[in-house]
C-alpha cells in the first residue's frame, strides 16, 4: 500500500508541476516539489485523497484529518493482476426420474453452465450480462428436454423393465475451462447422453467470449482469413490419425464454416448439403478444433481433436486475442482423455487419461494413465456416477498435476490428486472439499465455484464450530500437488438467518480485518450479537459485533458443542445453529 501511495504521490506532484508551468516561474515549481517531499507519509496520503476529490492545494494538507484509513483503502483497491481475470462459477440443474411404480430410478441428469462469480460481476458487467442470459436460456432448455426424456424412459420401462437393471437414461453436461485470462474466456460444454439405444452419444461445444465487451466470438474474429484453414486442418488430422479413419476427409470438411450463426442440417434426400460451424475453443498454446462421433468418422473411431498452435501461423491469428509472451500458470479441463500436452518432456504429446472404476452403482477407484503408465487412488471410494472432469494443471515453473474431480454420496466434492512431474502419474492423495449450494426455489438450480487459476484456487470446507457454516480460502498446489493454503477461511453460507446472541459475558481478543490481534482478553457483555466472519478451522472463530469491532473467540475444543476459553459454547450463546 505504501509503495502504491508513493507512485500516486509522484504522479500528483508531477501534475501540480504541470499545472503551475503555464502560470508560475521555476522557483514556484520547485517550492511545490520540495513541499511535497517534506510531507510525512500521513500528510502525503491526505494530499492524495484531497487531489482525488478535486482539491490540490498543498497548503491545506496539514489541516486535514490524517487518521489511518488503511482498512477502507484495502477494501477499495483490488489486486491489479487478478482483477483483470474473471472468476467463474458453475450453475447446475440436477434432475432425477423414477418409474411410475417408483421401483427404480430410470433417469438422471446433471447439467452445468458458467456464470460470473459475484465478485467479478461489477468488474465485467457486459460479460456478466451475456453469461446470465445464456445460463437462463440453457437452464430452461435443459428442464424441458429432461421432461421429455423422463416420459420416454417411463414408456421404455413399462415395456421392458429389466432393461433398466443395467442403468438409467442420462443427460449430463460439464463446463470445461480451456483458456481464461485478461482477454478471453473460452470453455467447452462437455455433453453425454444415453436414451436407450445401442450406445450413448457425447460431444463438446465450444464458446469463447471477449471478457471486456461480453461478445461471444466467432471463428472469424480469431482467424479473419480462413482461406487456408481447411487445408491446415486436413494436414493436422492426417498427421494424427490414419487416413482410413475418415469417411472422406475433404468432403466432410467442406461443410464447415467460420460463422457460428450458419447452420443447415440439410434434408433426408440431400443430407450431403448440410452446413455447420466449426467447433473450437482457444487454449493456452493455440486453437483446438473438435469433431464429435459421426462428424468425420464412424462412431467406433470416437471423436477427433487437433490443435493449431499460435506460433505455427502467427500472422493468421488476430493479435487482439493472442496471449502475452509471459509464461503463465493455467488449468485445462477435460473429460476422459486428452492428448495435446507433452507430459514427459520428450517433445511428443502424450495421452493423459482419467478412468473411474465402478463397483455396482458407485465408483470405487480413480486411475490416471500417461500413455501406458498408471497409478490409482482408492478401492473403497463411494462416488456418485456422472460425467466427471479432470483439471490438468501446469504452473509457470513447469510443474504438472492432475486434479480429477468427483462427488461422494452426500454431495461433497473431492479432488483426487496425481503428480505428473516424473512423466508418469504418481498418486498423491484425496482432497476432501465441500460442495457449496446456492439454492433458489424459483429457478431450481444451484451454483458453486469452480477453479480457473491454479495459483489461486478458491475451495470450500464445511465446519461445525459454534454453528454449521462454510469457509472459503485460496489454495495453490504444493510440491506433491496437494492443495495447500496460507490463508484463513472466510465464512459464508450460514444455514440460518439469525446471528449468535450471547447470554453470558465472553472473554475475547480484538483483531483487525487481517486477523492480527490488537488487544487480548477483552470482556464482551451478555446480549451481544455475533456475526461469524473468519476462522482457521481449529483454534479460533472471528466474529463482528454490533459496533463493527472484530472479536476472536478462542476455541479450546471443537467437539460438539465446542468450547470457548474452556467454557461450553451452549452455556455462552442462546442458540447454536447446527445442521446435518
Amino acid at each position: 500500500m505504501k509503495s502504491l501511495k508513493r507512485v500516486i504521490g509522484v504522479l500528483i506532484a508531477g501534475t501540480l508541476v504541470f499545472s503551475l508551468t503555464a502560470c508560475s516561474d521555476q522557483s514556484e515549481i520547485m517550492s511545490v516539489m520540495e513541499e511535497f517531499e517534506d510531507l510525512s507519509d500521513e500528510e502525503k496520503s491526505a494530499l492524495i485523497d484531497a487531489y482525488e476529490n478535486g482539491d490540490t492545494d498543498p497548503s491545506e494538507v496539514k489541516d486535514q484529518d490524517t487518521s489511518d484509513t488503511s482498512d477502507d483503502e484495502d477494501e477499495s483497491i483490488s489486486d491489479p493482476e487478478t482483477s483483470r481475470i474473471p472468476k467463474i462459477n458453475v450453475r447446475s440443474v440436477v434432475d432425477y426420474g423414477y418409474s411410475d411404480d417408483h421401483e427404480k430410478m430410470i433417469f438422471r441428469s446433471s447439467c452445468e453452465i458458467p456464470v460470473l462469480a459475484p465478485e467479478s460481476g461489477d468488474l465485467f458487467p457486459e460479460l456478466k450480462k451475456t453469461l446470465d442470459t445464456l445460463a437462463d436460456e440453457y437452464i430452461e432448455s435443459v428442464k424441458e428436454h429432461n421432461k421429455e426424456l423422463v416420459e420416454a424412459a417411463k414408456e421404455h420401462y413399462n415395456d421392458s423393465p429389466d432393461f433398466f437393471d443395467y442403468g438409467s437414461y442420462n443427460n449430463d453436461s460439464v463446463v470445461l475451462i480451456r483458456r481464461i485470462d485478461e482477454k478471453v474466456f473460452s470453455y467447452a460444454q462437455g455433453w453425454d447422453s444415453y436414451t436407450g439405444g445401442a450406445h450413448g452419444l457425447y460431444s463438446e461445444t465450444g464458446h469463447t467470449f471477449d471478457v471486456s465487451t461480453g461478445k461471444e466470438l466467432m471463428l472469424s474474429d480469431i482467424i479473419p482469413d480462413d482461406s487456408g484453414l481447411k487445408d491446415a486442418l486436413s494436414e493436422k488430422l492426417l498427421e494424427k490419425y490414419d487416413e482410413e479413419t475418415f469417411f472422406d476427409l475433404g468432403e466432410s470438411l467442406s461443410h464447415y464454416v467460420s460463422d457460428a450463426n450458419e447452420y443447415d442440417s440439410g434434408d433426408e434426400e440431400n443430407y450431403e448439403d448440410y452446413i455447420c460451424p466449426y467447433n473450437w475453443t482457444l487454449i493456452p498454446d493455440g486453437i483446438q478444433f473438435y469433431f464429435g462421433p459421426y462428424e468425420l468418422a464412424a462412431y467406433a473411431y470416437g471423436s477427433q481433436q487437433v490443435v493449431i498452435g499460435y506460433d505455427e501461423y502467427p500472422k493468421v491469428f488476430n493479435p487482439d486475442y493472442l496471449p502475452g509472451d509471459e509464461e503463465k500458470s493455467f488449468i485445462f479441463d477435460f473429460t476422459g482423455m486428452t492428448d495435446i500436452f507433452d507430459i514427459d518432456g520428450d517433445g511428443e504429446n502424450d495421452q493423459l487419461r482419467a478412468d473411474f472404476e465402478y463397483s455396482e452403482d458407485y465408483i470405487n477407484a480413480v486411475s490416471v494413465y500417461v500413455n501406458g503408465d498408471c497409478d490409482t487412488i482408492g478401492d473403497d471410494l463411494w462416488i456418485e456416477p456422472g460425467l466427471y472432469k479432470s483439471h490438468y494443471i501446469r504452473l509457470k515453473d513447469g510443474r504438472q498435476y492432475l486434479y480429477t474431480e468427483g462427488f461422494v454420496y452426500d454431495d461433497h466434492r473431492e479432488f483426487f490428486v496425481f503428480d505428473l512431474n516424473s512423466g508418469v502419474p504418481k498418486a498423491s492423495d484425496r482432497a476432501y472439499l465441500d460442495y457449496i449450494y446456492f439454492d433458489d426455489d424459483n429457478t431450481e438450480y444451484f451454483e458453486r465455484n469452480t477453479i480457473t487459476d491454479p495459483e489461486n484456487m478458491e475451495l470450500d470446507e464445511i465446519f461445525y464450530i459454534l454453528a454449521t457454516f462454510y469457509g472459503v480460502r485460496t489454495y495453490h498446489p504444493g510440491e506433491d500437488g496437494m492443495p495447500v493454503s496460507d490463508d484463513r477461511f472466510m465464512i459464508k453460507n450460514l444455514d440460518f438467518d439469525d446471528n449468535l446472541t450471547s447470554k453470558e459475558d465472553i472473554t475475547c481478543d480484538i483483531v483487525d480485518r487481517d486477523g492480527n490481534v490488537i488487544s487480548e482478553k477483552e470482556t464482551i457483555k451478555a446480549g451481544e450479537e455475533f456475526v461469524l466472519y473468519a476462522t482457521d478451522g481449529e483454534t479460533y472463530v472471528d466474529a463482528v459485533i454490533s459496533d463493527d469491532t472484530i472479536v476472536r473467540l478462542n476455541i479450546t475444543s471443537t467437539e460438539y458443542p465446542c468450547s470457548v476459553d474452556g467454557v461450553p459454547a451452549d452455556e455462552l450463546f442462546e442458540v447454536l445453529f447446527y445442521v446435518g
